[in-house]
């Protein structure tokens, strides 16, 4: 509707302006025509008369709607040609973002069964541009039968029931290239019934192929983890979190894994009452000195362990030092045959201590007993009636039998330090019992007692 004032001080729509518009630019009659797009207002055309009033002619209110017409072409068209360089702008940047993301898309419409696809997902799948399109889902480059059975059940079922489905297959391209692909589908419904299907096909090799790795480095990880028997570990200290700690703890400490991860301070608990300090001081003084090696024992239930224990710090990019990692090492058996060696050393320095002393005394004692074997050896060369003769016997077989007692310590001290060897001989037991006889005969008759040496072999019995 336009707007006609012939008297824009006194018409009713235009007066309220008249002193801070009209009367200071002398304006005295204007006509304001709508310019509309699509029925929408968009802005006004307005003629003005200055100095003297004027009367709108019909001729006027054409005329000013054919400029109001014109100008809503152009600005039409203007925003028109925004729209579309603003929309050939959004699709150069999808395109590029499709590109960079690997995501091609396609549409399928069950009822006319055709099927389009996008620039992006030929080159995903490394196809021609002139490639047949059989299907949305390229089945044919499918590599497994079973995924392939997968695959169409769940399409098929999208167009029965509408459910989407997000799908990663392997498939081997048209340039014989095996490469892990997304295939996503998302039904459009109208009145429960399935219009179209759109979808995308992602190239996610590379994620994949990482993933696949990852997961058998893990795995390895795992294995060498499961067949190592000594323990490493990661802490957080900000945390206070075992942020890992290997299976073979059950092993080495007694306790497992998720104890760990439960209870950070656990290991407080086992370590033996006089090493509990210095381990917390080391563990406290990380963040100062960076580094540290101890040893330290533990209680577990089948005795007292040795444990060897090293640890680095780790710095945020800060150079602060917030986490720590180790290893726990088992040294028992080291501890207990460092133990048993030293051991072993004390032991055979007292055994030549011992020898050396019983060399030497019996040095001692052999000099005055060699002294009376050689008298007794010269007596029995003299005239010597038999009771004298007897008791010169008697003091040789003694000297003799001391002589044997001094050999017979000297052996026991080779026994000891490992040295005994056995040096057979012939021997008349006849003979030995008649000098012990002798012997004690003699020390008999001082104490006024009798003895008696009863031999019934009546032939010499010789002893090897």
């Amino acid at each position: 509707m336009i707007l006609k004032a012939d008297d824009a001080i006194v018409h009713p729509d235009t007066y309220e302006f008249k002193d801070s518009y009209f009367n200071p630019l002398e304006i005295k009659s204007l006509m304001d025509t709508p310019i509309r797009i699509d029925g929408v207002l968009v802005g006004i055309l307005c003629c003005e008369q200055t100095k003297v009033t004027k009367s709108w002619s019909d001729e006027d209110a054409n005329f000013a709607k054919h400029i109001a017409d014109i100008i809503s072409i152009e600005i039409a068209s203007d925003l028109r040609k925004k729209a579309e360089s603003e929309l050939n702008r959004t699709k150069k940047m999808l395109n590029q973002s499709n590109k960079i993301a690997q995501l091609g898309a396609w549409e399928y419409n069950p009822d006319t069964k055709q099927t389009s696809w996008s620039e992006i997902t030929y080159e995903i799948l490394q196809t021609d541009i002139n490639y047949e399109i059989l299907h949305p889902i390229c089945f044919d480059l499918i590599k497994s039968e079973n995924t392939k059975l997968t695959i169409r059940s769940l399409f098929d079922n999208s167009i029965n029931t509408g459910k989407p489905f997000d799908q990663e297959v392997e498939i081997i391209t048209s340039k014989n290239e095996h490469r892990w692909i997304r295939i996503i589908a998302q039904p459009e419904l109208i009145d429960g019934k399935c219009a179209n299907i759109y979808g995308a096909y992602q190239n996610i090799d590379e994620q994949v192929k990482s993933r696949i790795a990852l997961a058998e480095s893990e795995q390895k990880f795992e294995k060498i983890n499961e067949t190592i028997e000594d323990v490493f570990w990661l802490f957080d200290i900000t945390k206070k979190k075992v942020l890992f700690v290997s299976p073979s703890c059950i092993k080495v400490f007694g306790h497992h894994q998720k104890e760990y991860y439960d209870r950070y301070d656990l290991w407080k608990e086992y370590v033996h009452d006089e090493d509990r300090e210095k381990v917390l001081a080391a563990h406290d003084n990380i963040h100062i000195n960076k580094y540290y090696e101890i040893e330290y024992r533990i209680n577990r239930n089948d005795g007292l362990r040795w444990i060897f224990e090293k640890s680095y710090g780790i710095s945020d990019k800060n150079g602060i030092i917030t986490k720590n990692s180790g290893i726990c090492i088992d040294i028992t058996t080291q501890k207990t045959a460092e133990y048993q060696i030293k051991k072993n050393k004390e032991i055979e320095g007292e055994n030549k201590a011992k020898a050396s002393f019983l060399a030497n005394m019996s040095h001692e004692i052999r000099t005055p007993l060699n002294g009376v074997i050689g008298l007794t050896d010269l007596l029995k060369k003299t005239s010597l009636d038999a009771t004298q003769a007897n008791y010169v016997n008697t003091v040789n077989d003694s000297a003799l039998l001391l002589q044997g007692i001094i050999n017979n310590i000297l052996d026991y001290s080779k026994i000891d330090s490992g040295h005994f060897e056995l040096n057979p001989e012939t021997h008349n037991l006849r003979d030995i019992c008649t000098k012990i006889y002798n012997i004690l005969n003699t020390m008999h008759k001082k104490k006024i007692l009798s003895l008696t040496f009863i031999f019934h072999l009546m032939y010499h019995l010789v002893l090897r």
